[in-house]
């Protein structure tokens, strides 16, 4: 994250929203690059990557690098959650996911926790309508969850 915000309480929730590090105004470009410099030490990623991979079914490119969704060129926004959403969906090749297991990889919430939610729904939802005729490649699948068709 790169910010103005100097509080505690802004940073905290920077990190617990799956931020790395946290940097804040002023800076200078030799701090900022030392810091990317040592979170890909850290990662072990490489510095730069020769060729981006997406994953497109019909008319519907995913870019995990960017977190971007297209559709037929044109970005789609989708939150955060809907991204992680459709890309769990995706990269299970078709496979039915359950709501629970959904909860599990992109809320993180388990199945020991008591809450009651449609939260997978409506996310789904959110999806299906911003995706416009690609959403119907998101099917319900009654009592066992949601896949989708990637042909």
């Amino acid at each position: 994250v790169l910010t103005g915000k100097h509080g505690d309480v802004s940073q905290v929730l920077g990190f617990r929203l799956g931020a790395d590090d946290y940097v804040f105004k002023p800076f200078t470009a030799e701090v900022l690059i030392a810091r990317v410099e040592a979170l890909l030490r850290r990662t072990g990623a490489p510095s730069a990557s020769p060729e981006r991979s997406f994953t497109s079914f019909g008319r519907v490119t995913i870019d995990p690098e960017r977190r971007e969704t297209c559709v037929d060129g044109k970005t789609v926004p989708l939150t955060i959650k809907e991204f992680d959403l459709l890309k769990a969906l995706v990269d299970a090749q078709g496979k039915i996911l359950s709501r629970e297991g959904l909860l599990k990889s992109v809320w993180g919430i388990g199945p020991d926790c008591e809450i009651r939610t449609r939260t997978v729904d409506q996310h789904i939802a959110g999806i299906r309508q911003k995706l416009g005729a690609e959403g119907g490649r998101i099917l319900t699948v009654p009592r066992f969850g949601y896949r989708i068709e990637l042909s």
